[in-house]
């Protein structure tokens, strides 16, 4: 027999209720996780109370709902941090109540057979209960803990007025949080608002549940707001040690003052404190206050590449926040940076006959490469990785700058080489190569790519001179892009080498004179040693002859990036504003765009005119050097509506700032993105695949999608309950889901042309509106159901059993073979400011299999696209 529609309600709000509270409460402990092998002091975690109403009222499917909804409250606490402490006070007439423990099945026992609904509602004695159970629990020299109640009530009490009385006498100790589940009367409503002091939620309206959830969340994600800069200090003499200026800005963006505001700084060993305080108490910080600290440091001379420093935040029963800053030391003194060809160059080329016919990482790359990212920002590296190998040019560009100047040390993945030229093409070194080619992807390196596409021609070369200019003088090599000409044939490129020497002087080529010259490393030519570009600084023209590639009036070549920002080149900690983030459209490099057009709004801009140069549109092809690259567009407005009209086929993708939508399809009349999340196309006829990625999805799944094979509309429509999935019939379409190491798929069978797909983070299913009232009642089907498979943790297209020191790729990889995952010489990044990464990523990996072994326990265990260069 099938739910009620209020049951069924029922059960999806205290899922989101749920799920929100926990998001609030656990979200503090992710940014403190990242530093957490810095801490000097105690480890913060959270420690909650949660006191759940049992009387008489909760009687039936309201106490099964409840008891869900704790035990889905304490997993998901004890996976964001095994160390958190949880305590149970059930309360009828009488009160039963579970210690704090860590214990998930000390938890979930508790709440299937000690939890017993009957008598009346004495809130008064479950909240004395907290109070006294809460104080059993003491910081130690290890550990400390932020101390939360949260109380679920149905309604009134015996007596109010002691309720209140005890809540208050609670509110300097605890952050007290109240949910009135389906309390529909002033008074009800009113009794539970004077219980907290930190949010009350009512759980009887899905839309405004989640709007206070999101509020609750981002105050507990962020109890204050930490602002980092640095800044050199010019040195009075060429040997004093180089010295920086640290900025804090600590602001309370939120409704709560914070009490008792403390600031560490936690500085690396090269480091020397010169002026400030490591440690400041700062009393209140009151709604809307900022305060702005500095410090004074040197840096030893033996410091090379970047050092780390941090920042952080604690106050009185909140969890400390962190924020981190890496600063890439200024060279000093007058040291020539130019290339030694033999030395600081990769021996071996960016060519298939190394790299084979696809992308390979290995799962620790693979892992870092996504590790902090958004939902939206994994997906787009996700696809990208997956697609053919087309070179990886900006890896070999941007790991050999790197190299050159300490930032990383390759030499690490290959034990006794003495220089980047000694490595050979193993797997391990395809990795990292192939890392940093996908960091080209992240919105920081792309917003500044965008910025010096946008200059004008004698604007780029005049900053391109500038700054290779200062390579012989200390300066950093220049990352260099550039774009081949585009022909209607569709040949297409971006390339990326190095800049390292500039030459001025009078030279005469068939395209004209040039009063400057440019020496490369160009990783299609290893071996080349006298490879240069021409540039004219007063008319901005430039000549590649290597490439037969000039800006002409008649050509479309263009120069895409004149990057020698060390730290932008390392870019995982850069963060971009939303409010600067562009929306960029991106064409596959299967897709033919030639007849392509974009519509938005009252404008109309052809694909082959934009590529050409004849519209104002900032575009570019990904650095990969082989024919074929994605194209990438800035278009003229992030939070626009979009639409593609193309005789072709269709393979696009729209990023905007906390989505990623994509589309796929043999023919179609037009594909549609709009900034509200949907996807879909008209006029479609054979194969489909929409995709919709989005940043606030909660759990393990994030992507969510439907292929198929229709004629007609086929939608893919962005909902408060998830997706709905549309088309003149969904016979025999798979709906998918996919996550870091997860993907789901449901198949479809029946005429349907309609189905919502909704998640609970690690499962999907389908539902159907079989009476036409708008709500989707009727499951079709659900993955919870089957046995799914996870994909492989990492793309691969080499043999996970060939030797990792091996110099050649194996040219016959089955690319579903999935990743290395032989764990046999596992790489160190390479990054030399990291000490201690051997020591964290082994703790990670003790806490991950305790974690494994503890869901097997407890059965919650998880299931879960040959390309050439121009060499």
């Amino acid at each position: 027999m099938r739910p009620s529609k209020p049951f069924q309600t029922m059960r999806q709000l205290l899922i989101l209720l749920t799920i929100s509270v926990v998001m609030a409460i656990s979200a503090p402990l992710m940014a403190f996780a990242d530093e957490a092998s810095r801490a000097t002091g105690p480890v913060s975690h959270n420690a909650i109370v949660l006191v759940l109403d049992n009387s008489g009222s909760m009687s039936g499917a309201k106490a099964q709902k409840l008891e869900e909804a704790a035990q889905q409250f304490s997993e998901k606490i004890l996976e964001a941090d095994p160390r958190s402490q949880i305590a149970i006070v059930s309360f009828g007439s009488d009160v039963n109540v579970l210690p704090f423990t860590s214990d998930l099945n000390e938890l979930e026992s508790f709440v299937e057979n000690d939890m017993n609904d009957w008598g009346s509602t004495d809130v008064t004695s479950a909240l004395k209960y907290a109070h006294s159970t809460a104080l059993l629990l003491q910081d130690t020299g290890l550990d400390q803990y932020a101390k939360s109640i949260v109380t679920m009530s149905d309604g009134m009490p015996n007596s109010s007025s002691t309720a209140i009385a005890q809540a208050e006498t609670m509110f300097p100790s605890y952050n007290m949080y109240s949910v009135g589940f389906m309390a529909t009367s002033s008074s009800e409503i009113n009794f539970l608002k004077a219980i907290q002091n930190s949010g009350y939620f009512e759980a009887d309206d899905l839309d405004s549940l989640i709007e206070k959830f999101v509020e609750i969340a981002e105050e507990l994600l962020n109890p204050v707001q930490i602002s980092l800069s640095h800044t050199p200090i010019q040195s009075v003499s060429p040997d004093q040690l180089a010295s920086y200026r640290l900025s804090a800005t600590i602001t309370n963006p939120n409704s709560k003052a914070v009490q008792n505001l403390t600031a560490d700084l936690a500085l690396p060993g090269e480091a020397t404190l010169q002026s400030g305080e490591l440690h400041q108490e700062l009393g209140a910080l009151l709604t809307g206050q900022s305060v702005a600290l500095s410090w004074d440091i040197t840096v030893g001379s033996s410091a090379v590449g970047e050092i780390t420093y941090s920042v952080t935040a604690g106050g009185s029963n909140i969890v400390n926040l962190t924020q981190s800053e890496k600063i890439v030391l200024e060279p000093t003194g007058s040291d020539d940076n130019q290339f030694v060809f033999g030395t600081d160059n990769w021996s071996f080329a960016n060519s298939s006959t190394y790299f084979g016919s696809t992308y390979y990482l290995n799962s620790a790359d693979y892992n870092a490469l996504l590790s902090g990212l958004s939902n939206s920002e994994k997906q787009n590296i996700k696809d990208s990785v997956s697609a053919q190998w087309g070179g990886s040019c900006y890896g070999f560009a941007a790991s050999s700058i790197l190299s050159k100047m300490e930032v990383i040390n390759p030499l690490l993945r290959q034990p006794g080489a003495s220089s980047l030229y000694d490595m050979t093409a193993s797997k391990d070194v395809q990795s990292y190569i192939n890392y940093c080619m996908f960091t080209q992807m992240l919105e920081p390196i792309r917003e500044d790519r965008a910025n010096f596409v946008s200059l004008t021609d004698v604007e780029k070369v005049n900053l391109l001179k500038e700054r290779v200019s200062a390579v012989a003088t200390g300066g950093s090599p220049v990352l260099l892009g550039f774009n081949l000409d585009f022909d209607y044939l569709g040949r297409n490129a971006g390339h990326a080498i190095v800049g390292d020497r500039y030459d001025s002087g009078s030279y005469t080529l068939d395209s004209g004179t040039y009063d400057g010259r440019i020496r490369y490393y160009d990783s299609n030519d290893p071996d080349g040693r006298d490879c240069y570009i021409y540039v004219n600084t007063e008319t901005g023209a430039w000549d590649i002859p290597d490439y037969g590639e000039t800006n002409s009036a008649s050509s479309s070549a263009d120069l895409t990036r004149a990057n020698n920002d060390l730290a932008l080149m390392n870019t995982k900690d850069i963060e971009t504003s939303v409010e600067n983030y562009k929306a960029i459209l991106r064409a596959t490099s299967e897709t033919n765009f030639t007849n392509a057009v974009l519509r938005f709004k009252n404008m109309i801009y052809s694909f082959f005119d934009i590529v050409s140069g004849k519209t104002d549109l900032v575009h570019w092809f990904d650095d990969q050097s082989g024919s074929g690259s994605p194209l990438s567009v800035v278009l003229p407005d992030n939070s626009g509506d979009y639409t593609i009209s193309s005789p072709d086929g269709y393979g696009y993708s729209l990023q905007y700032a906390d989505m990623l939508l994509s589309v796929d399809a043999d023919s179609a009349e037009s594909a549609s993105f709009t900034r509200s999340g949907s996807v879909s196309l008209e006029g479609n006829s054979g194969a489909y695949s929409l995709q919709a990625t989005s940043d606030d999805a909660q759990g393990e799944l994030y992507t969510f999608g439907v292929r198929g094979s229709s004629s007609g509309n086929v939608a893919l429509i962005k909902t408060a309950e998830g997706y709905v999935a549309k088309a003149d019939s969904l016979d025999g379409a798979v709906v998918t889901a996919e996550g870091d190491n997860t993907s789901k798929e449901l198949p479809i069978e029946g005429e349907r042309d309609e189905l919502l797909i909704s998640s609970d983070g690690t499962d999907i299913t389908a539902s159907a509106d079989e009476d036409g009232d708008g709500t989707f009642e009727t499951v079709v089907a659900s993955t919870s159901d089957d046995n799914q498979t996870p994909p492989p943790s990492a793309p691969g297209g080499t043999d996970p059993s060939d030797d990792a020191g091996a110099s050649q790729p194996n040219k016959d990889a089955d690319p579903s073979e999935g990743p290395d995952k032989s764990g046999e010489g596992t790489p160190n990044t390479g990054d030399v400011s990291f000490a201690f990464a051997p020591i964290i990523a082994a703790v990670g990996v003790i806490v991950c299999a305790i974690g494994a072994v503890t869901r097997a326990l407890l059965g919650h265990g998880r299931t879960g696209r040959d390309g050439s260069v121009n060499s």
